[in-house]
């Protein structure tokens, strides 16, 4: 939320940011993926 507020603060948005949902983000794929070390080694 540092962002959304930064962004307020300065004028740029017209609402306060507000947190609408919570959870987890889940990574579905075929492939087989090596996330013993996180997610770093994901990418193009």
């Amino acid at each position: 939320m540092k962002y959304p507020d930064a962004l307020f603060k300065k004028g740029l948005i017209e609402t306060r940011p507000r947190v609408y949902a919570y959870g987890s983000l889940v990574l579905w794929t075929t492939q087989n993926l090596d996330l013993s070390e996180g997610i770093g080694g994901i990418g193009a």
